[in-house]
């Protein structure tokens, strides 16, 4: 017990007495404070949390110890029910500056809150992407899916192995993992509209139906795509596959 709670213990029970005893109560938790500020002993975010309850209980007009305890014990408990802000993952973040950077006819009108909304929840878009390398957001398609592709420079060193894949290996092995290949108008807006450009190096197979004589394949050379056509079970070193994911949102275009 502090010496301002015995000192109104001992004095008259006085109107102003009781007042003063009202007051040694109320700032009894104070002086805790204080005494742990003077020793050293607590950190100073706890101590500035803790004088901040206090003051915000007395504002409630808490006017005895009990009170002020009541209150300090009810503004803890409202604190603990609100739910943590979850900050955003950076990959969340990155995929959204990759939309907004868009041009205007690759989001058909739809905002990022939008988006981002009908999307799912980050865990579930998270692990639909998985199976891209650096997935990147590449466009909405007309019938309102957001697309991802792989965001290497290069085709992902995973569609070409150590001898290179054929197009009806890499097409097999993207549609095991959920994904489809590009098809050439795809790969072109890609080129378009992306700064950077891929395949200034590699070769990566295009979408060109489940049993072609002849399987499209396209690169990046001399500031232009282009695009050619090969023996779809041929393997070559430098030829593997740019891959693309739709996640449905479930919104009108």
């Amino acid at each position: 017990m502090s010496e301002i709670e015995k000192s109104a213990e001992i004095a008259p029970q006085s109107p102003v007495d009781t007042e003063r005893l009202q007051l040694a109560q109320q700032l009894a938790p104070i002086l805790g404070i204080m005494d742990d500020l003077l020793n050293g002993d607590t950190p100073m975010d706890e101590l500035k949390a803790n004088a901040l309850a206090i003051l915000g209980a007395v504002d409630s007009g808490a006017e005895t110890e009990q009170e002020l305890a009541t209150a300090l014990k009810a503004k803890a408990d409202a604190e603990s029910e609100q739910p943590e802000a979850q900050e955003e993952s950076p990959v969340i973040k990155k995929w959204q500056s990759q939309f907004e950077a868009l041009p205007e006819a690759a989001k058909k009108g739809l905002t990022w809150e939008q988006v981002i909304q009908a999307s799912g929840s980050e865990e579930e878009l998270l692990a639909k992407t998985s199976k891209l390398e650096e997935a990147q957001i590449f466009e909405v398609d007309e019938k309102g899916n957001l697309v991802f592709c792989d965001g290497t420079d290069e085709v992902p060193q995973s569609t070409i192995g150590e001898e290179g894949k054929d197009y009806f290996t890499c097409r097999r092995e993207a549609h095991e993992d959920g994904l489809e290949l590009f098809t050439e108008e795809e790969y072109k807006r890609l080129q378009c509209q992306c700064e950077r450009k891929y395949e200034k190096r590699l070769i990566t197979w295009l979408e060109s139906g489940e049993n072609p004589s002849l399987a499209l394949f396209a690169y990046w050379r001399d500031g232009i795509v282009l695009v050619g056509e090969r023996d779809p079970d041929v393997q070559v070193r430098n030829r593997g596959a740019r891959r693309l994911l739709r996640v449905s949102l479930n919104i009108g275009s």
